[in-house]
């Protein structure tokens, strides 16, 4: 399992993401400074085969970063320290709003809508009907713990138990489920985005384990 975990963080470190936020008076040096850590993130994973294409992604948004910024800021959820923290490390410049890991089907879905703002939202209506409700957890959520503090599963089960009070939705732990929620002691604050199928982390780090964050990382996993 440990190995099966590893692999698994390799490749979503290398996977497609999108930048929080920049500061607007950091501008005129913000496309040296990202060239030169999107570089630096590069050359660590160089050796996963989704690691250029993942590289050309990343700074294709970045590109278009202004009109991100007008379209998914505005509404950023309220995770401002969880944010906070992750931007004081590697990971959390890569973050999308600071805290939610991306798959590649899921950032190529919003250049998409990007892209396309004041298109045709027929074939972006398509593609979500083609996801849902496959990424819903219709059936419960399986959780395992590897490697988390036990303030973190203390923060994780009152999460989860909230979210069983209000909706019904029940959690199971086990590790064996085809789908599971791993919960681990990360380098930052961060989660998936609904369910994508296999093992997939939520990573509660240094100054991560609080009732609020964990549930609103939970909001995010069960989207």
């Amino acid at each position: 399992m440990r190995v099966l975990l590893f692999a698994y963080f390799v490749a979503i470190a290398g996977a497609t993401l999108l930048d929080s936020e920049e500061s607007s008076d950091e501008q005129s040096t913000s496309e040296h400074s990202f060239d030169e850590k999107l570089q630096e993130a590069y050359q660590l994973l160089k050796g996963d085969p989704n690691a250029y294409d993942t590289m050309e992604l990343r700074r294709k948004v970045h590109s278009m970063k202004d009109k991100i910024i007008d379209k998914y800021m505005a509404s950023e959820l309220p995770s401002v320290s969880a944010a906070e923290i992750n931007m004081n490390n590697e990971l959390g410049f890569s973050l999308f709003q600071g805290d939610i890991m991306l798959t590649k089907k899921q950032a190529n879905e919003i250049l998409e809508d990007i892209v396309d703002s004041d298109g045709d939202r027929k074939k972006r209506q398509a593609f979500r009907d083609e996801n849902y409700p496959g990424t819903l957890w219709s059936n419960g959520v399986n959780y395992a713990f590897w490697n988390a503090s036990h303030s973190a599963r203390r923060v994780f089960l009152k999460a989860a138990e909230i979210w069983r009070e209000n909706t019904c939705l029940e959690f199971r732990e086990d590790s064996s489920a085809d789908d599971v929620v791993w919960v681990v002691h990360g380098s930052s604050c961060w989660s998936h985005l609904g369910r994508n199928g296999g093992a997939q982390i939520l990573s509660l780090g240094d100054n991560c384990d609080f009732v609020r964050s964990t549930t609103c990382f939970l909001t995010f996993t069960l989207e």
